[in-house]
């Protein structure tokens, strides 16, 4: 049985204080798995990404990664848990390719140890 890297429970949030564009989201990626959230616009998608991400405030429920609570850690504390963010545009970076991009927005500090380590 695979366990759940991301597990959201009951996350509430939005915008402004008192209005909550999602109500009750639950989630749970397992370890392995791909997951891809769908909607039309306005759905809440970039805004539940946004509250994992530390960029807005969960306002109700919990998320967990890797089990252990993350809910409303700062946006750098997230990062540093190998979660990522990529704004939905073209590109970020318009000289680079899709997938420099993407490279950008998956980039940590654990990476940046693990190089230092490898080469001591």
């Amino acid at each position: 049985m695979t366990k759940p890297i991301l597990e959201c429970n009951g996350i509430a949030a939005g915008y402004v204080k008192g209005l909550n564009i999602l109500q009750g989201v639950d989630l749970v990626v397992n370890e392995g798995e791909i997951v891809s959230i769908i909607g039309p616009n306005g759905a809440g998608k970039s805004t539940l990404l946004k509250a994992i991400m530390g960029l807005i405030k969960v306002s109700a429920g919990r998320f967990f990664i890797n089990g252990i609570e993350k809910t409303n850690l700062s946006t750098h504390k997230i990062v540093m848990e190998g979660i990522g963010y990529v704004p939905q545009v073209a590109n970020v970076f318009p000289s680079l390719t899709i997938e420099e991009n993407l490279e950008i927005g998956s980039w940590s500090v654990k990476e940046i140890k693990k190089k230092q380590y490898k080469n001591l």
